[in-house]
């Protein structure tokens, strides 16, 4: 299972300003999914997404909860 961690405010901020973005124009993951209810996201939320394999190494991603 992949790593998740929740960004804080001024993490969301900071990530945000380095890649030029809007939250809305972010990769999403909707309140519902299992893994939003099961860390207990809200909306606006921002989750580091950590995926570590053999083949590929390791890849990170961001997922704005929507």
């Amino acid at each position: 299972m992949p790593k998740h961690e929740i960004l804080t405010t001024e993490e969301k901020e900071q990530l945000l300003v380095k890649l030029k973005l809007a939250d809305n124009k972010m990769p999403y993951m909707m309140e519902t999914d299992a893994i939003a209810r099961y860390y207990g996201l809200e909306k606006k939320q921002v989750v580091k997404i950590t995926y570590n394999s053999e083949i590929t190494g390791s890849f990170v991603t961001y997922r704005c909860v929507k």
